[in-house]
């Protein structure tokens, strides 16, 4: 895979054993809320959960034990009854920057929109072509996101199957009427994230968010920090064209809420001045950030 080939000097001292899982998944579920007394339930499911995502294949790719995508999914269970689960699930995946010990934020969704059923004797059945369950969709749909996210920060426009595989889940779930999966006036959905992604100016932010940013900035910042500097300076101005397209996209929104500390960290800590001119695209870009631009 080519995200391996940018890294292999980092990780010589590993071992090169080869996988076909892609995942190398954490998973929690909090059942706190439902205030139940019995917890095995919701022990199997975290269990159930787990294995899947750690050994289920979602491409043909082979990669290596240090190409699995490190990703956390912390469901917390509102409400529980009749096998039926409802609640919310925080979606988080992580890339190492090259040469700086460092995992930084790619992906980070909180849906808040999370209804399935779950019984222990059933199987968790997985399949590419067709809907199995609730359970299912939301979590390949997830895993299919953060592969493409993953990708597009090694290459430009390098997740395309796995976005067009999320998005075929999204088309296949929505037909079953559960909610998340079409639009809901006023609400941040699966079906926007997916809609915005396949549009051009979805292009446009993977482009310049994904790739540009991690290859052009993060990647350079050991070994050539002022052009990494510089280059995370042209990007943020041409965040602020996309940003002029639509004000109210919710990638921009989950890219400062996973990003903001680590881009306020890059610039407070640079050795060039930083321009007015991007201090200012912050604070009309991510205004609810503004006490951190304001301090650089």
């Amino acid at each position: 895979m080519i995200r391996y080939f940018f890294f292999s000097l980092s990780f010589l001292g590993l071992s090169l054993h080869s996988y076909t899982q892609e995942l190398r998944a954490t998973v929690v579920v909090n059942s706190l809320l439902t205030e139940q007394t019995n917890s095995r339930i919701f022990q199997e499911l975290e269990a159930r959960v787990s294995n899947f995502l750690n050994t289920q294949r979602f491409s043909d790719q082979t990669v290596l034990i240090q190409e699995k995508v490190h990703c956390n999914f912390v469901f917390i269970i509102e409400d529980f009854r009749n096998n039926q689960f409802s609640g919310t699930l925080q979606v988080q995946s992580f890339r190492p920057i090259y040469g700086a010990g460092y995992s930084s934020p790619v992906f980070s969704n909180l849906d808040q929109d999370i209804q399935f059923e779950f019984q222990n004797q059933v199987p968790l059945r997985y399949s590419a072509d067709n809907y199995t369950s609730e359970l299912m969709a939301i979590l390949s749909f997830y895993s299919h996101l953060i592969l493409a996210y993953d990708l597009d920060t090694f290459s430009a426009t390098g997740g395309q199957f796995h976005l067009r595989q999320a998005r075929y889940i999204q088309r296949l779930a929505r037909s079953q009427g559960q909610n998340g999966w079409f639009p809901q006036p006023s609400k941040r959905n699966r079906y926007q994230l997916i809609q915005e992604l396949d549009t051009q100016v979805g292009q446009e932010f993977r482009a310049k968010a994904l790739y540009q940013y991690h290859r052009n900035v993060l990647d350079q910042l050991v070994d050539n920090p002022n052009r990494g500097l510089n280059q995370l300076f042209d990007i943020i101005l041409d965040f602020e064209d996309i940003f002029k397209i639509n004000s109210r996209l919710m990638l921009f929104q989950l890219l400062i809420d996973a990003k903001n500390q680590e881009i306020y960290q890059i610039l407070s800590r640079g050795n060039i001045p930083i321009p007015e001119s991007v201090v200012e695209s912050l604070n009309r870009i991510f205004p609810s950030y503004s006490q951190l631009w304001n301090n650089l």
